[in-house]
């Protein structure tokens, strides 16, 4: 299934900062459903890249219109048969876009991207994605999610992600290494903002952006996490861009 562009803005914030932000917007929000009673969930992607990380090269470079591939289930683990999707998240300039597949019985041997099957149009491109830059697992990425949907405004989104921690591909997840510091992508007591809707970000969510004075960050979860495990290392300089 393809959705429409949306804007998507990301801001760091601190335990503290994030504790008053959310008391000052939480009467216009509701829990997202997914959720439990806490608005929190569990969110464990595995991400694809070519053999020479071009997707990651592409972020870092600021290509305006670039992919990345990932399968994501709301768990810790993929063992067992677990509802997972296979996910284009499509940047194109400002907007973001993305075609997701839903698998209700996704297994680990799934996770071998020559398994996976399309039907539609839109799902047929990330067929052409695949065999263009012949993707493989890259690295796995953990956090837990807190989300809230507008109240009165559906189509807007804010979620929270802490304890975002980078993993090597197939590597299981194990409490401690939520607070490794060379496993952390963020302190454990800091978190991601994101703010995201298909229409126009509400003028009252951008005024009180600019009552608690927060910059908009870059981060990107998956270069981040190649980063934190020097994933690039092992591949070699020459010939990154060729296909």
């Amino acid at each position: 299934m393809s959705r429409p562009q949306r804007d998507e803005l990301k801001y760091y914030l601190s335990w503290e900062k994030k504790r008053a932000f959310l008391s000052r917007i939480e009467q216009a929000l509701e829990k997202d459903s997914y959720s439990d009673e806490r608005a929190s969930t569990p969110i464990l992607s595995l991400y694809y890249d070519s053999p020479h990380f071009h997707f990651y090269h592409e972020k870092h470079d600021g290509v305006p219109y670039r992919n990345k591939v990932r399968v994501r289930t709301y768990d810790y683990n993929f063992e067992g048969e677990k509802l997972a999707f296979i996910e284009v998240k499509k940047k194109i300039f400002e907007k973001v876009q993305k075609i997701r597949i839903k698998k209700k019985k996704f297994t680990v041997e799934n996770l071998d991207p020559t398994t996976w099957e399309f039907d539609s149009e839109s799902e047929g491109l990330l067929g052409k994605i695949i065999e263009r830059y012949n993707i493989i697992p890259a690295v796995q990425v953990f956090y837990t999610r807190e989300a809230y949907v507008g109240a009165h405004d559906s189509d807007l989104r804010i979620t929270f992600d802490s304890l975002i921690t980078a993993l090597h591909p197939f590597e299981d997840l194990v409490r401690d290494d939520l607070i490794r510091p060379d496993r952390m992508l963020i302190p454990e007591d800091h978190y991601i903002l994101e703010i995201k809707a298909t229409e126009k970000i509400p003028g009252w969510i951008t005024d009180i952006i600019a009552e608690f004075q927060l910059k908009q960050t870059p981060f990107s979860k998956y270069t981040t996490a190649v980063e934190k495990l020097n994933l690039l290392e092992m591949v070699p300089e020459v010939g990154v861009y060729e296909l």
